[in-house]
């Protein structure tokens, strides 16, 4: 990034000549603005114009004045949060630290430490903002983290998903809360490899007992996508933008956490009615394919089951396992309904013979179930997002058999 010559860097550290805006993070959940992030902005002390965060720490890793500027920042935000705090002593200041100083050895100062008690704030209000794929000696890294939480510090990892966050050391890390970047929360309620990504980062969350924050959430779409894959709290410009403290409405910010909440709660409802209607279809889909199976030979379970898929909307491919999970009859397909697949070699249907005992809608029948219905997954004979029913059935002449039915989901 380009730096200004003429800005004069150590005046502005000098005359502490910034502005913190802040940007409040929110729980949906809990109802309420649980913190504000600090974000530092230059204000040259000669002209009065402001210098965007990204010129003025640009400017400081090329005066090398990283370390100053850094806590020239901090302490301001401290300062502006004060009067804050002192109304609402339940809020978490949220600041970020410049992890460069780690590898820089600038670690066991109490620089920082000493401030936040000159302050009059409690550590424990604190969320130190760090981005972990920035720093070269974890170990370091580490050592700075444990003394912080010796004194009530709690920690944040920052733009998690972008560059190149390491899940491993999240695990031995283990922070309060992880900061899911905006590059993986936008457009996710569209983007399905997205909201796999998150599921998965919330079920290591809670396997760490760890917080997940959705950052950069700029419509009612993104934030109840994201509650409903498990994120704990939310921050963006659809709540508010980063301002002055004094210009933070915080009872229409709680107002819009309420009707977020309201319409959340809405969602779930509707979401579990359309469920349970769509799963009722499925049984009464599946239940009438049977009765026509039961009624017929071992040879004919081909011919019944294109007869019974060809005018489906919801079925694309039908077949039949033995007791013992071996396919005994081919994959049907629906062509009306199914894509060209993308590649034959990759994606394309199972034969007569193949052996399914290791599939879910295999592996539960077994356990006892008279029907089971897998979760959503990519189909290895199409290629699309499919879930699979499976139902035990007995031909006329008692042979025993499961039936299967991969259901097409909605793109």
């Amino acid at each position: 990034m380009p730096t200004t010559p003429d800005l004069n860097l150590d005046l502005i550290i000098r005359k502490q000549s910034l502005m913190t805006h802040f940007q409040p993070v929110v729980s949906i959940k809990k109802k309420k603005i649980i913190g504000l992030e600090a974000l530092s902005r230059g204000l040259d002390p000669i002209s009065g114009n402001l210098v965007q965060p990204c010129l003025l720490f640009a400017a400081a890793e090329h005066f090398d004045k990283t370390v100053e500027t850094d806590r020239a920042c901090r302490k301001a935000a401290l300062t502006a949060f004060r009067p804050v705090h002192q109304q609402h002593p339940d809020l978490l200041l949220f600041i970020n630290f410049d992890t460069s100083m780690v590898d820089k050895g600038i670690v066991g100062s109490g620089n920082f430490l000493r401030m936040v008690r000159d302050h009059g704030i409690d550590p424990r209000n604190i969320v130190i903002e760090l981005v972990e794929s920035r720093v070269r000696d974890f170990s370091e890294l580490c050592r700075f983290i444990s003394m912080y939480r010796e004194h009530g510090f709690l920690i944040a990892l920052d733009d998690f998903g972008a560059g190149h966050s390491n899940l491993e050391r999240v695990s031995i890390i283990k922070p309060d809360i992880i900061k899911i970047d905006r590059s993986l929360i936008k457009d996710i309620h569209s983007q399905f490899y997205k909201q796999e990504i998150i599921k998965a980062v919330v079920k290591l969350a809670d396997q760490l007992g760890v917080m997940v924050l959705a950052e950069g959430t700029e419509n009612p779409r993104e934030v109840l996508k994201s509650l409903e894959l498990g994120t704990d709290l939310f921050q963006g410009y659809f709540f508010a933008r980063p301002q002055n403290i004094l210009d933070v409405d915080f009872d229409k910010i709680e107002d819009k956490i309420r009707e977020t909440g309201d319409g959340f709660f809405k969602c779930v409802i509707k979401r579990i009615k359309a469920r349970k209607q769509k799963f009722s279809n499925y049984q009464a889909l599946s239940f009438s394919i049977l009765s026509g199976l039961s009624s017929g030979q071992d040879m004919d379970l081909e011919s019944q089951l294109k007869k019974m898929i060809k005018s489906s909307k919801v079925i694309e491919c039908a077949y039949v396992l033995d007791e013992s999970g071996r396919q005994v009859s081919p994959t049907v397909v629906n062509r009306g309904f199914v894509r060209e697949r993308k590649s034959r070699f990759l994606f394309r249907p199972a034969e007569k013979g193949d052996d399914h005992c290791l599939k879910d809608y295999y592996v539960y029948i077994q356990a006892g179930l008279d029907r089971f219905i897998t979760d959503p997954y990519i189909s290895l004979a199409t290629g699309t997002l499919c879930r699979t029913i499976s139902m035990t059935f007995s031909t006329r002449n008692g042979q025993k058999h499961i039936l299967c039915l991969d259901m097409r989901e909605k793109d």
